[in-house]
């Protein structure tokens, strides 16, 4: 990935923030909702520790692979934040509700700050870091977590997740995916489909 494509990428992002921030017609304010699960409190899943003989020290990254699944419940239709804690710079799949809703290819932090426009020292990899924007219907819901095939090794799954309520700003009221083909040849355009709104 050129760092021309993703400059592309950040700047077709932040214009379209800021036109759905000036349209919105009704700003919603932020919801003090917040569920916390430690990832390995797994309703469904599947993973194998490395070294198998691997002890929780209790801190960090979790030493495993392989894939974890949860129910959760929110209280309201709109949008909300999925966020990891000490989520390591692997590659990895996020399913809300059977829905791909991220596909991580082992960010840095560093890499992760400058795409964000944040300073390194804001984004560290022992705090929640924001995952994806999902919106949601009011009940149940399915969280899953992939670190499995290729993307196995080396093992390393978040210590836990969270869900939060959107804030009131544009940028979390978004989503995008890439509608089409994920692989381009020279020349051929990139198809994304965004979902955002109040």
């Amino acid at each position: 990935m050129s760092m021309t494509w993703q400059l592309r990428v950040s700047i077709l992002s932040a214009l379209l923030c800021g036109l759905l921030a000036s349209i919105a017609t009704a700003q919603l304010a932020p919801s003090a909702f917040r569920l916390t699960r430690d990832t390995l409190r797994y309703d469904a899943g599947s993973i194998q520790y490395a070294p198998a003989d691997w002890k929780d020290p209790g801190k960090g990254a979790l030493s495993a692979s392989g894939w974890v699944q949860y129910t959760f419940a929110v209280p309201a239709t709109g949008w909300y934040g999925v966020y990891f804690k000490e989520m390591p710079p692997l590659a990895r799949e996020v399913f809300v509700d059977g829905k791909r809703v991220s596909l991580g290819i082992g960010l840095s932090a560093k890499m992760g700050a400058e795409l964000l426009g944040l300073q390194l020292d804001k984004v560290t990899p022992q705090e929640f870091v924001k995952e994806a924007n999902v919106s949601l219907t009011a009940g149940t819901h399915t969280l899953r977590i992939d670190r499995v095939g290729r993307m196995g090794f080396p093992a390393g799954l978040p210590r836990a997740w969270e869900i939060r309520a959107a804030g009131g700003e544009a940028h979390d009221r978004l989503s995008a995916r890439v509608d089409g083909f994920n692989v381009l040849r020279v020349g051929e355009k990139l198809k994304l489909a965004l979902t955002g709104g109040g």
